[in-house]
């Protein structure tokens, strides 16, 4: 349960914190900044979509319901896709000038990122319900083994009352024998 859903829920969590990062980086530097500098923003922005992929593998390699499996391919498509609209930006910085980076950033990028937040939103909300399930399946079960167990316990008490009943009977008819052949 917990590595299978309460860390990739952080996981996701984080995605979307890089993504987030990323989005401030692109907008700082084509709308706030005054001294850009297109290698320093160029090695963040990988750095951040190198760590995005790692947690992405790492993710994939837990368990995943049908709908997770189809969400997590959308996911890796749209990232994708930004990854090429984030170079596609850059280069449009230092060729034509900021006129077409900002132009391409507020037409897609922006929007592009705000889809990526949508698919991780729900990837989280689908964690927490698919684990609620296994919550619940494993309380069934468990619910389960305590009856078995109370039923064994009922049971070896009812076993060793017997046993008891057996001996002190068994006990109390040698005395009556033993007190009978002295008279």
């Amino acid at each position: 349960m917990y590595n299978d859903r309460l860390i990739p829920a952080t996981d996701l969590f984080f995605i979307a914190e890089k993504v987030s990062s990323k989005m401030l980086l692109m907008e700082d530097a084509l709308f706030i900044s005054n001294n850009f500098n297109l290698p320093i923003l160029s090695k963040k922005i990988a750095g951040s979509n190198h760590t995005i992929d790692s947690v992405i593998k790492k993710y994939e390699s837990t368990y995943l319901v049908k709908e997770e499996r189809a969400l997590l391919s959308e996911l890796k498509s749209l990232l994708i896709f930004n990854k090429i609209l984030e170079r596609r930006i850059l280069k449009s910085t230092s060729a034509k000038g900021f006129a077409d980076a900002k132009k391409l950033y507020q037409n897609k990028g922006k929007e592009s990122s705000i889809k990526v937040h949508q698919i991780l939103s729900k990837l989280i909300k689908l964690q927490s319900q698919v684990g609620l399930g296994l919550v619940k399946d494993s309380d069934f079960l468990f619910s389960g083994s305590k009856i078995y167990s109370a039923l064994q316990i009922a049971l070896a008490i009812v076993i060793g009352i017997l046993i008891c009943s057996i001996v002190f009977t068994s006990n109390v008819v040698e005395i009556r024998n033993d007190k009978y052949k002295m008279n």
